[in-house]
């Protein structure tokens, strides 16, 4: 997925829940407007009476400056407008329950394709999900990383396969989540108690929440593993990596 492509995809399943509401009110109303039955609504079919009228009068000045097919196009709009005016003024009541039936229709039709909408994005937002991992040394957190796989779930060939996968260190997030993910990773690494390193591996949501997903108390060590690319966006070099694993061994 491109990078651009991903983000915009991601920000807009962040506010899945923002939909959500919209289209919880768009439904209300809705169904509120549905159901009005008020009689004292003649005063508003007669403002929309006039407002035909008004329309029919600028449809028909709009049919002077014109020729050919448009003329009769402005003047077949200009006719509507003059009888949805009469119908404004000799059935007031009847024009506003009309307008407000179809407004209310219009309004549920939006409601519910916001709620859907909502609730799709959210079902498919593991879709948009950052694959995050962060390195642990010493009891430090690492830069944090982001995996980004060509196929919509981290398999095992985008796993291994050279290309299949774009690993981002450091990762493209808001500082403040990726101080977090630091933090959250020394705590699981010390919870299980492990010793020099480790790697810390995170889901995050697009509502900026952080689920660890595993800790991996031997990461992979060539150059191009994700441990060595954690250290190296902090600038540890591959070789200082490991004579810095080495040293912590000959402690312990």
């Amino acid at each position: 997925m491109d990078d651009e492509i991903r983000r915009e995809a991601t920000g807009f399943a962040r506010n899945w829940w923002l939909f959500l509401i919209t289209g919880l009110a768009w439904l209300l109303v809705g169904v509120l407007v549905l159901r009005f039955n008020i009689t004292s609504v003649a005063t508003v079919g007669i403002l929309l009476g006039v407002m035909f009228l008004g329309a029919a009068f600028n449809e028909f000045l709009a049919s002077t400056t014109v020729s050919g097919g448009w003329k009769w196009v402005h003047v077949a709009l200009g006719v509507l407008f003059v009888l949805g005016s009469l119908w404004g003024f000799f059935r007031p009541i009847d024009t506003t329950f009309a307008l407000a039936s179809v407004l209310g229709f219009l309004l549920v039709l939006m409601g519910t394709m916001h709620v859907v909408g909502a609730v799709l994005s959210r079902e498919l937002n593991p879709l948009w999900w950052l694959g995050l991992t962060v390195g642990i040394l010493e009891g430090k957190a690492l830069a944090v990383g982001e995996i980004i796989p060509r196929h919509e779930t981290f398999d095992y060939e985008c796993k291994y396969t050279p290309g299949m996968s774009e690993e981002i260190f450091p990762a493209d997030l808001p500082e403040e989540v990726a101080r977090e993910c630091g933090r959250l990773g020394v705590l699981a690494h010390e919870a299980l108690k492990l010793g020099g390193y480790s790697r810390v591996d995170f889901r995050l949501t697009p509502d900026g929440k952080l689920f660890c997903l595993e800790v991996n108390t031997l990461p992979g060590m060539t150059a191009t593993s994700l441990m060595p690319q954690s250290a190296a966006a902090v600038g540890i070099s591959f070789p200082e990596l490991c004579e810095q694993i080495c040293r912590i061994a000959q402690r312990a």
